[in-house]
């Protein structure tokens, strides 16, 4: 019978464990689509700098922004999954135009952002022609796993909850 090092057995469940989470370049999972994190700090780079330029607006770093539009680029993808599954999309026109009567267009601003925000958009829009039953299905279908680093997805608030931190206990 062959020895086992006693390093084999940690590192078996290491890469066992590694399918489990999404990679270091990855923010989240929705549906097995990776959403990369890169595409994350596009969104808050680009929401900072919109956000920068509005006088009335509250100056925010990309930083502080993150974990907003993890739940952004969550959002975003599961409605464009869900358009594609339904064929039912909404034109530029229309999600700009909802943009303008929620007093976001000067989101638009920045291309980063404007992406973002479409896409939020679309889900707002996709929620709202659905029935109670159909919203509930579809909510319940997701398939939701975030980076530990962002903390857990949460369905009340439809966004990251937790610490957010590998090195702290998430509430």
């Amino acid at each position: 019978m062959k020895k086992v090092h006693r390093w084999a057995v940690p590192l078996v469940g290491v890469v066992l464990l590694s399918g489990c989470t999404p990679s270091g370049g990855t923010a989240a999972v929705v549906n097995g689509v990776s959403i990369p994190d890169s595409l994350v700090t596009e969104y808050a780079e680009g929401c900072s700098a919109a956000l920068a330029a509005e006088p009335q607006a509250t100056s925010q770093s990309a930083n502080d922004l993150r974990a907003g539009m993890v739940s952004w680029a969550v959002v975003g993808e599961m409605a464009k999954q869900e358009a594609i599954r339904t064929g039912n999309d909404f034109s530029d026109e229309t999600l700009t135009s909802y943009i303008d009567s929620a007093g976001r267009s000067y989101l638009m601003s920045d291309s980063r952002c404007s992406q973002a925000l479409l896409d939020v958009a679309r889900h707002d829009l996709l929620v709202q022609s659905m029935g109670t039953a159909d919203v509930s299905e579809y909510l319940e279908s997701q398939d939701i796993v975030l980076n530990p680093r962002y903390g857990t997805w949460d369905w009340n608030q439809l966004g990251p909850s937790g610490s957010g931190s590998l090195s702290e206990v998430a509430s």
